[in-house]
């Protein structure tokens, strides 16, 4: 199986767990479970994962420090967070650590495996939009513009430049005057 189709479960709560373990394995998912936070951590930093589902209330390390921890290792897995004691205030402290979602207890299996699949569907768009990223540097990378004439051998180095600059907008090269003086207009 692939490391997207691996899910890591960490709860304190064993028959939760196990809830989550069967409903995962029945839709094909590879699951490998944790009863702690650092039980659970220790797995991210054996594995890779698809996502990870995390309890937030858990004696010793809690949900939100098991979300920091695991986007500091693998900032690209996804981390669903899971409670009994849903609140609003958690929610929001969930996803402003960098929680994808956020579900309640009891577990609703529908909702669960719906969430597993954006968070999973998230990752897959995001790992290939990196790829094609990666792809278009090397495609189209300035050290493979052919020219011999100055000008393209000015305009390839104003843009190495360019590239340097750490700025998000960038003044005109000529003034709209000027770009309408010249015929461009």
């Amino acid at each position: 199986m692939s490391e997207v189709s691996r899910i890591l479960v960490i709860d304190d709560d064993e028959s939760f767990r196990k809830i989550v373990e069967y409903n995962l394995r029945q839709a094909g998912y590879e699951v490998v479970c944790a009863q702690t936070g650092s039980e659970g951590l220790a797995w991210v930093e054996k594995e890779s994962f698809g996502v990870v589902i995390t309890d937030i209330k858990m004696p010793g390390m809690d949900g939100l420090s098991v979300l920091r921890e695991v986007k500091k290792r693998s900032p690209d897995t996804p981390v669903i967070m899971i409670t009994a004691y849903g609140s609003i205030e958690m929610a929001v402290e969930a996803m402003k650590e960098g929680a994808h979602d956020y579900i309640t207890k009891p577990l609703n299996r529908h909702a669960l495996l719906m969430t597993l699949e954006k968070a999973l569907r998230y990752r897959i768009l995001r790992e290939e939009n990196l790829r094609l990223r990666q792809e278009l540097g090397e495609r189209f990378h300035a050290e493979r513009i052919v020219g011999i004439s100055a000008a393209v051998k000015d305009l390839v180095d104003k843009a190495r430049r360019l590239a340097e600059v750490d700025a998000t907008v960038l003044e005109p090269a000529i003034s709209s005057e000027q770009f309408r003086n010249n015929g461009y207009a």
